[in-house]
Formats: structure tokens, C-alpha cells, sequence
């Protein structure tokens, strides 16, 4: 019975752990709010029965969630940016 209730508290804690990460990587977020939640997330038992490299792992996928969303932004932005471009340039050619 108390290995159920152990492995119930840490995927719930794992859970929370995800929830948060993502929140502390969001665009919203500011770079002093993500560094203090990961300092936090590794260094307290806040989340406890989570092994570091889970810690590491949720935090990693967190970042990397954040990078390919930045990425995808930025992809949006150079398209539209050059769809601009080449509307000028058939504007003065015509």
C-alpha cells in the first residue's frame, strides 16, 4: 500500500513540477521568474520524492518547448517579412 501511495504522490508531484515548469518557460515569463523556479525546483524538496535528473529532465523539456515555440515565432516573422519584401520589389519592377 505505501509503495502505491509513494509512486501516486511523485507522478502527482511530477505533475505539478511539469505545470510549473512550463508556466516559469512561457513567452510571459521573465528571465528572473524562470531562473528562480529552476534555482527553487532543484534546490528545495518542494517537489518531493523527484529524483534531480527527473527534475532536470522536466525542467529540460520545459526549455526546450520554449525554444521551439520561439523558433516557430520567429519563422512566422522572416516568412511575412519577406512576403513584404517581395511585394515591393513587384511593385517597383511593374
Amino acid at each position: 500500500m505505501s509503495t502505491v501511495t509513494n509512486t501516486n504522490t511523485s507522478a502527482m508531484n511530477m505533475e505539478q513540477l511539469r505545470r510549473d515548469a512550463e508556466a516559469a518557460f512561457s513567452l510571459g515569463a521573465t528571465e528572473d521568474e524562470t531562473w528562480a523556479f529552476v534555482g527553487n525546483a532543484l534546490n528545495s524538496k518542494s517537489y518531493g520524492g523527484l529524483d534531480s535528473a527527473v527534475k532536470n529532465m522536466i525542467i529540460q523539456q520545459a526549455m526546450q518547448k520554449k525554444a521551439e515555440i520561439s523558433n516557430f515565432i520567429t519563422n512566422i516573422l522572416k516568412t511575412l517579412h519577406e512576403a513584404s519584401m517581395a511585394i515591393i520589389r513587384n511593385m517597383r519592377l511593374g
